[in-house]
């Protein structure tokens, strides 16, 4: 069955009591942790032995009861698997025997892993793009809106150039133009320093509409002065359309004088 497959294929590593989960701790990690679930308890696979698989049970408990399970077909079909293969700090997640049979079996997790190298070496070839001063006020606004979150320095970063910016060979660089930002916007009122980052006032909000509001008039100024040049030119063409008119006018009234001088001429 491949329920009981999956089960004694992951049991061979089985995942340590703590797991790290960041670097570089985490980059030496290759283990799995099993978790079996049925509608009153949930099951945590630690290790096998002769008499069975080796679990700690949670239940109404807090604290989760060790015990030994003899699992077969029956017991497997009213379970619920979900695997967690934590992997040089990535963390790959399977609810399918099947699927995780499969691809561990052809090492998918270790393709994913080279081609995240890949991308990873491409972005650290780029330049990170620094933010605008006001753009950065008008992002930290738009995420108080939506979820109320504080940030900082490093919680933005990577919020806007995602986990890849920790690895990055400028990311300090870019870590500290945003420092200085937000406490540019300390000084300002517009951002008040918390103990763990920074939370925006009513302030930003007066901030962003005087500059919401200078952007427009430097547009309507822009078209302003667009009219401007095009009424000027309309003008200037009209101007040279009238002057054009009479020197035709004037010739045709005065051809015979002009043939006559061009024969002199000649």
């Amino acid at each position: 069955m491949l329920f009981l497959a999956a089960l004694n294929k992951a049991v061979r590593k089985p995942a340590p009591s703590r797991i790290p989960l960041s670097l570089p701790s985490a980059s030496s990690n290759d283990f799995y942790s099993i978790e079996l679930s049925r509608d009153d308890s949930r099951i945590l696979v630690v290790g096998k032995e002769e008499l069975g698989f080796n679990c700690i049970i949670f239940g109404d408990e807090e604290l989760g009861i060790r015990k030994v399970l003899d699992v077969d077909k029956g017991y497997c079909s009213q379970c619920r698997l979900r695997i967690e293969h934590y992997y040089r700090g990535y963390q790959f997640t399977y609810t399918s025997a099947a699927k995780f049979i499969v691809l561990d079996f052809i090492k998918w997790h270790k393709v994913l892993v080279f081609k995240d190298g890949l991308d990873q070496s491409l972005y650290n070839s780029r330049t990170l793009v620094r933010e605008e001063r006001l753009d950065v006020l008008k992002y930290l606004v738009e995420k108080k809106i939506e979820d109320g979150r504080d940030f900082n320095s490093i919680t933005m970063a990577v919020d806007k150039k995602t986990r890849k910016w920790f690895y990055h060979p400028d990311k300090d660089r870019y870590r500290v133009h945003l420092q200085l930002i937000l406490d540019s916007f300390v000084e300002s009122g517009d951002l008040k320093k918390q103990e763990h980052g920074y939370r925006v006032t009513g302030k930003a909000l007066i901030t962003l509409s005087e500059y919401e509001l200078n952007v427009q008039r430097h547009n309507d100024s822009l078209k302003s002065a667009k009219m401007s040049n095009r009424i000027s030119s309309a003008i200037f063409f009209v101007g040279v359309l009238g002057i054009a008119s009479q020197l035709f006018m004037w010739f045709v009234s005065n051809e015979d004088k002009v043939l006559i001088f061009i024969e002199g001429l000649k």
